[in-house]
């Protein structure tokens, strides 16, 4: 007789919830307009922060433009299944920016958040071609998404499956 009873599909939702809420307070933190994360926000885990670019706004903040496409296969609808890329695009912001330093390539990424201390490091690759680690008080989820490309332009991942919905070859 086995002691080890698998959890049901609600624990397991429950647990994947809670560690995905720790995830989100230990690294970022919500802009006073903010009652919640964004709605996609699983997609900055800190080891998926792949960046097309940085500015700095000010003095003491600094945007970071994500950007990374992933391989999507699985089905739209009952009838049909397919295999396409999802871009996603955001945005994440770094307040109380102490440090900036350019770093060699390196295609991992991580928020570093210590016990006793407000500094937060955030480490990420930009463009393929350097790493940019940054020391600031705050980091911000400005916005996140997921799109699809239609034809020549990009609609919402959202978008794109309401529209395949009653798709049928």
């Amino acid at each position: 007789m086995s002691l080890f009873r698998p959890p049901t599909d609600d624990e397991e939702i429950a647990r994947m919830e809670k560690d995905l809420k720790n995830m989100l307070t230990k690294n970022y933190d919500l802009l006073n307009s903010q009652k919640d994360y964004p709605k996609e926000a699983y997609l900055l885990r800190p080891e998926k922060i792949f960046a097309t670019s940085y500015d700095k706004l000010n003095t003491d903040t600094i945007r970071i433009n994500i950007g990374y496409q992933s391989n999507f296969s699985g089905y739209v609808n009952k009838y049909v299944r397919m295999n396409y890329e999802i871009i996603r695009k955001g945005s994440v912001l770094c307040r109380g920016v102490m440090s900036v330093n350019e770093l060699p390539y390196s295609s991992k990424s991580n928020i570093k958040t210590y016990f006793f201390s407000s500094t937060k490091i955030i480490i990420f690759p930009v463009q393929n071609e350097k790493s940019v680690e940054i020391k600031c008080k705050k980091i911000y989820i400005e916005r996140i998404g997921s799109f699809v490309r239609h034809g020549d332009k990009l609609i919402t991942h959202d978008e794109f499956l309401e529209m395949m919905k009653d798709y049928r070859p």
